[in-house]
């Protein structure tokens, strides 16, 4: 009868940790708006932009992928990628 105790044991007891570490990390980690009232002025201003670019990086990233796809789709080696001059000439 010590099989179902230790089982049961060690539920309880895992579930009490798991439960203790959802607990902390609920009261410990700020929100992203506490964070943000708690930057500098210079932070602010860094994250901003990097929210900017971020965004722009993602129209890149959405015409590199669509590149990929059209090669994938090609009866032509891995090796010979085609698509990408028309990247250049559009960042330009």
């Amino acid at each position: 009868m010590s099989g179902p105790s230790k089982l049961v044991k060690s539920l309880v007891w895992s579930t009490g940790i798991i439960g203790l570490g959802v607990l902390l990390m609920k009261y410990t980690v700020p929100t992203e708006s506490q964070l943000r009232d708690s930057m500098s002025p210079e932070l602010k201003r860094a994250a901003q932009n990097a929210e900017r670019d971020g965004s722009a990086n993602a129209d890149a990233n959405a015409r590199i992928l669509e590149i990929i796809k059209e090669n994938a789709k090609s009866d032509r080696p891995v090796w010979d990628v085609r698509g990408f001059e028309k990247l250049d000439k559009k960042q330009s």
